[in-house]
């Protein structure tokens, strides 16, 4: 017999698996940065998918991101990517003030812009992530990608129990160097 406590501490001990390599994308960050695929070399990164007049998960979403990159500050092989998925208003200048409400003041955490169907793209191929009514009916989920470019995980960027997950699964991949 197994008990629950016990299979959850079995789960956060596991490191993810792969799923799949991230395919290649261009963007642009807050701070005017394009970002590729290649962002990815020798890097761990946690991706979200936000806008910035989200007034409902969002704003959870970005204080457990704020938590992470707070935590992660002196890993410099730590990265966070927060997707729009409203580009049509979050221009670059736009990403870069909300970057600035956020205290992001390095290159650690990026706030992304991409055309609508390159982020609709991007979403699908990377992370199996479908929708046509963006922003509206974004995704609340978190993926962490290795240093290697390969999606491992999603988590509920919305839970704390799931941070903690994200957070464990990322020490995890640190200390293997994996």
């Amino acid at each position: 017999m197994i008990f629950f406590g016990t299979r959850i501490s079995a789960i956060k001990r596991q490191i993810p698996p792969y799923i799949r390599k991230i395919p290649e994308f261009n963007m642009i960050s807050h701070s005017g940065e394009i970002i590729t695929s290649n962002n990815f070399n020798s890097k761990f990164t946690i991706i979200d998918f936000m806008y910035t007049e989200c007034t409902e998960i969002c704003p959870k979403m970005n204080s457990h991101t704020k938590l992470l990159y707070d935590k992660y500050e002196n890993f410099q092989n730590v990265q966070f990517f927060s997707i729009s998925v409203d580009p049509q208003n979050d221009t670059p200048d736009v990403l870069n003030e909300y970057a600035n409400l956020n205290q992001v003041n390095d290159g650690r955490w990026k706030f992304i812009y991409g055309n609508i169907k390159d982020v609709e793209t991007f979403a699908r191929r990377a992370f199996s992530i479908l929708s046509d009514d963006f922003p509206a009916s974004h995704s609340r989920r978190m993926f962490l990608v290795d240093k290697n470019g390969f999606y491992r995980q999603s988590y509920n960027g919305t839970t704390k129990k799931d941070i903690g997950l994200l957070n464990s699964h990322l020490k995890q991949l640190l200390n293997n160097n994996s």
